[in-house]
């Protein structure tokens, strides 16, 4: 996904927390198995804690099936409106949700280096523009991100007099400081 302007997230053991600038706005991103391949509408509408939606599109997000939509939340007795989209990969759906008015707790400090806009215009209408802007955004990745992606491994090896961290390294895909995060993770960093 991109980030509008000023956004920063703060990724969480579940999901991603979206924070418009202000903390005008807030949304989550979390991912969920799909049994049956059906349309992202008919998902989205029986995904319960959504409850009721309105105004809803479907659309085709760089190529992915997708929907947005918004619902009506509650904060106390005063009701709101709230935005939902889901995106479909394969056996797992994309979920977005948010709003403009949040109650969330958040360990991110907001980023004071792009966080400008006046808290007068953060408005439902702006965040509503911005949250459609960031589900469009969704995408594939692509090879080299998933490479990027793929979950790191230690493999044990057994050191001989022989054994040099700069050997062992120039076999490893960890970066340009793969030897010193190798002497790291065996207790011998800075040495």
């Amino acid at each position: 996904v991109t980030l509008p302007e000023g956004w920063y997230l703060e990724n969480q053991p579940h999901r991603l927390l979206l924070i418009a600038p202000q903390r005008g706005g807030a949304m989550s991103i979390a991912t969920q198995d799909i049994a049956k391949r059906g349309s992202p509408e008919k998902f989205a509408k029986n995904f319960e804690p959504w409850g009721d939606l309105a105004n809803g599109e479907t659309l085709s997000v760089n190529g992915l099936p997708a929907y947005i939509a918004n619902n009506q939340r509650r904060d106390g007795f005063k009701k709101f409106t709230g935005w939902v989209g889901v995106v479909m990969f394969d056996e797992r759906a994309l979920l977005l949700s948010g709003s403009s008015r949040v109650n969330f707790q958040s360990n991110a400090a907001p980023n004071t280096q792009t966080d400008t806009t006046p808290a007068a215009q953060r408005t439902p209408e702006l965040f509503a523009q911005e949250f459609k802007q960031i589900l469009k955004s969704v995408r594939r990745l692509n090879v080299d991100e998933l490479k990027q992606a793929e979950a790191l491994q230690i493999k044990l090896i057994t050191a001989n007099a022989d054994t040099r961290y700069a050997t062992l390294a120039a076999a490893q895909t960890l970066g340009p400081d793969t030897a010193d995060q190798l002497r790291l993770l065996n207790g011998d960093y800075p040495n």
